[in-house]
């Protein structure tokens, strides 16, 4: 004997299948688009009259103040944060049943900011010292040579103040929850705190770590389109895309190890 499936059931099949349609002709729709920009060189008129290179005075002087401001916002975000727990007396203990610790709330928002804070600030420094190890600094004029060296001594203070003050909220966090403290240090901190935590908080980080890669995953796609289109625009850049696509598969081969680990693959 056949079972009919569940009204319910039913709606949401109609329902993916109409998405399913809508993605395959919005795919279609953009490859069109895609292809008849190519053949028809509109690509390399627009790349002829453009100009990649932000600048004001000096070359890239728009991106390392973009990044400088940025480093600078998070470190006093940062900053303010420790100096406000730091103040604070006593108050982790009010909390009670009525809900949880507004400073252990603020504990978890300075470690998404010092997390934030250094990959902008290590971001920063890599690229000021790749700028300027790429060019020669002694037939530049003096003006855009000091420039240079305060980008990359910005970034170097910037990326030592974010490392400071990561150990610093990470202390607050040990201090605010002495249970679960965590060592960055250790090979295995992070997997020992993992361990420390109960049912629910395991449930909340697997779901997490699985939106995650998901986001990365259609990251990493985007991201190859991305440089594939830089690619017809300017010049031919087969580097990143091949670190892309090698991240990627490592990526998917992570993932695969660890459910091949339950049997379910």
């Amino acid at each position: 004997m056949m079972l009919n499936k569940p009204k319910d059931a039913k709606d949401v099949d109609k329902r993916q299948k109409r998405k399913n349609v809508m993605s395959f002709i919005m795919f279609m729709l953009g490859g069109g688009v895609v292809g008849f920009i190519v053949s028809s060189g509109m690509i390399e008129r627009l790349s002829e009259g453009m100009n990649v290179v932000p600048k004001i005075y000096f070359e890239y002087d728009v991106l390392f103040g973009i990044l400088a401001i940025v480093s600078f916002v998070l470190i006093v975000w940062n900053i303010a944060g420790i100096l406000r727990l730091v103040r604070v007396k006593g108050l982790h203990d009010v909390a009670g049943e009525d809900g949880p610790d507004p400073n252990n709330r603020l504990v978890g928002t300075l470690l998404q900011i010092s997390n934030y804070n250094f990959i902008v600030t290590f971001a920063s420094f890599v690229l000021a010292v790749a700028y300027t190890s790429g060019i020669e600094t002694d037939l530049r004029p003096s003006a855009e040579q000091t420039f240079l060296l305060s980008v990359v001594l910005t970034g170097a203070v910037s990326l030592l103040a974010a490392i400071v003050l990561q150990y610093a909220t990470i202390h607050q966090y040990n201090k605010y929850n002495p249970d679960r403290t965590l060592d960055m240090i250790a090979y295995r901190g992070e997997r020992d705190l993992f361990d420390k935590m109960d049912e629910g908080e395991k449930w909340i980080v697997y779901r997490a770590a699985y939106r995650s890669f998901k986001t990365v995953n259609a990251l990493m796609l985007i991201g190859i389109l991305l440089f594939l289109f830089y690619s017809l625009v300017f010049s031919f850049s087969p580097l990143p895309i091949i670190v892309l696509a090698i991240i990627w598969i490592l990526q998917k081969a992570a993932y695969y190890r660890e459910v091949s680990k339950l049997g379910r693959l």
